[in-house]
């Protein structure tokens, strides 16, 4: 997603099967390509407690300007000239993660956009399997505010995907379930 003062990049991981993807990562930099927040899901693993983050987050693996974020309550930075980015904690009801109430979130706001960033299990896809949700916890991307993103140029996947652009060929693709179109590349070679 390119705005005017920034651009946000994106990465999913592969779940249980072809149709389950999810964000494992997201960055945003400025237009000169310098590196503003980058913010990965972390994924406690057998054997892990939360000794393991002392002093850093347990949810969220976060760097600012390439440097790792040490958890120290909410904080706000200024990331370039039109960028602001918070991060921090709250507790929330229901929990998003199982094993605390606690979620941990980076906010980044600009003129034309404000949107958060925090892990979050997979209970809506596996509601009574709880070792799936475990393994496939992810990043929701909630947007909080876009002016105009038509008039202010917004450009990229996403802007397709909400109409704000003409889609391509390659996003109109995106659309479809990868089962969906295996079983059409199957028909038409029957």
């Amino acid at each position: 997603l390119e705005t005017p003062e920034m651009t946000v990049w994106a990465s999913v991981f592969q779940g249980p099967s072809i149709d389950f993807q999810w964000f494992d990562r997201f960055m945003v930099t400025g237009k000169d390509g310098s590196e503003y927040v980058d913010v990965r899901v972390r994924r406690l693993l057998p054997g892990m407690n939360r000794t393991h983050f002392q002093n850093r987050f347990t949810q969220l693996d976060i760097k600012m300007s390439g440097r790792p974020m040490h958890r120290r309550g909410s904080q706000l930075f200024a990331a370039g000239e039109q960028v602001k980015v918070a991060v921090g904690t709250r507790t929330v009801s229901p929990p998003r993660l199982h094993h605390t109430p606690v979620l941990e979130f980076v906010m980044v706001e600009s003129d034309s956009i404000s949107f958060m960033v925090h892990a979050s299990h997979a209970g809506a896809e596996f509601p009574d399997d709880f070792d799936k949700q475990v393994k496939n916890t992810h990043l929701d991307w909630i947007n909080l505010e876009m002016v105009d993103p038509k008039k202010n140029g917004f450009k990229g996947i996403l802007p397709q995907i909400w109409r704000v652009q003409p889609r391509t060929a390659e996003v109109e693709a995106m659309l479809i379930a990868p089962s969906k179109k295996e079983m059409a590349v199957c028909t038409a070679m029957e």
